[in-house]
């Protein structure tokens, strides 16, 4: 069973070695294709080794074939912020994203949401490539900190007011 999964693997190529994958509920770089079983280094570190027999007949998810990787955040912003300041924060962003290299032009910003404890700003936009992901994020997050921070527009943070009847 596991020379026959060798032989579909081989044949249908659906990842190759240094490939990130997730094939039974593991996620990992592909670090040895075997006659008898995958191996994946986790990103845990960990190493994982799964028989070819039972990849088969399963679903495999190679990251590494993505074009792009998508990320999805919210900023808050503290609810004294002006309509005016929560327009040009949204410009900002927009400005930000429209500027990095490796975002590409379809990132959207927008006022989601009067949340618990802040205006909640959705950003989304896409990497490219995906394997810059995690580098790129801290970039973007470090220029929007830096912008805000000069612009005197304050973040959010989860709070409760507490009121003390007489």
């Amino acid at each position: 069973a596991n020379v026959f999964g060798s032989v579909t693997i081989f044949a249908d190529q659906p990842f190759q070695v240094d490939d990130v994958i997730t094939i039974k509920g593991h996620t990992g770089t592909v670090v040895d294709l075997g006659l008898r079983t995958c191996r994946l280094r986790t990103f845990e570190g960990t190493m994982v080794t799964i028989p070819n027999s039972l990849m088969v007949g399963d679903c495999i998810e190679n990251l590494s074939a993505r074009p792009a990787r998508k990320f999805n955040g919210t900023i808050g912003l503290v609810y004294s912020t002006t309509s005016d300041q929560l327009t040009a924060a949204m410009q900002a962003l927009r400005d930000i994203l429209a500027a990095h290299p490796k975002v590409r032009e379809d990132y959207a910003v927008r006022f989601a949401n009067f949340g618990d404890s802040a205006l909640q700003l959705t950003v989304l936009y896409w990497v490219v490539p995906p394997g810059e992901y995690f580098d790129v994020v801290s970039e973007i997050n470090v220029t929007i900190k830096q912008r805000f921070d000069a612009e005197g527009w304050e973040m959010a943070f989860p709070s409760m007011t507490l009121y003390k009847g007489d």
